[in-house]
């Protein structure tokens, strides 16, 4: 029995050797395990941390590019806005012929294509006013040239008046839409 002991206490010897190398061997995978978990752990932090900046990046890029366009779109219509300030009293005058001619520049220096569109249709309206007005101015000379003759033939002093009346209304609408409406230098002869 003895030496059944002695073997079983030599093969218990083998084994324990053996069973303390699986467990460090066991020990030592762990390990490495661990470290590669936290290897690939660092690198997918890392690799994360880079997707973020870049996207914060492109971001931020993207964020100043659309300021810089607003920022030059806000100065553009400041300087249109500023131009258009300064013929501004010229677009509302009762003139028309200083709204004809601030019209027919703005319909082909304005920067949008529809703005000039609708600059050169204004222009068109303003320019049928005129063509309104002159026939108004037409039509009132002829009448003051008829009432002047029939006052010319007046006899009595009754009629002579009213005449007069008349005549005086009829020259004061004369001066009315040519100082007010249109140029002197449209009308060409000045009044008499």
């Amino acid at each position: 029995m003895t030496q059944t002991d002695g073997s079983a206490s030599e093969s218990s010897s083998n084994e324990a050797p053996q069973g303390n190398d699986v467990a460090a061997e066991v020990a030592l995978l762990s390990q490495r395990i661990k470290f590669l978990q936290w290897l690939l752990g660092v690198f997918f932090l890392g690799l994360l941390t880079l997707i973020v900046n870049a996207a914060l990046t492109w971001y931020e890029v993207n964020t100043r590019a659309e300021n810089e366009r607003r920022i030059a779109e806000t100065a553009r219509l400041e300087a249109e806005r500023g131009f258009l300030k300064d013929f501004l009293d010229k677009a509302l005058d009762d003139n028309l012929l200083k709204r004809k001619a601030f019209a027919e520049f703005m319909s082909t220096v304005n920067t949008n294509a529809e703005m000039r569109r609708l600059w050169g249709a204004y222009a068109g309206d303003v320019e049928s006013d005129i063509s309104e007005f002159q026939g108004r101015l037409s039509t009132a000379r002829n009448a003051l040239s008829d009432l002047r003759q029939q006052l010319l033939a007046a006899q009595d002093d009754a009629t002579k008046q009213n005449l007069a009346q008349e005549i005086r209304i009829r020259e004061a609408e004369i001066m009315h839409i040519v100082e007010n409406v249109l140029s002197p230098t449209l009308v060409g002869e000045p009044l008499k």
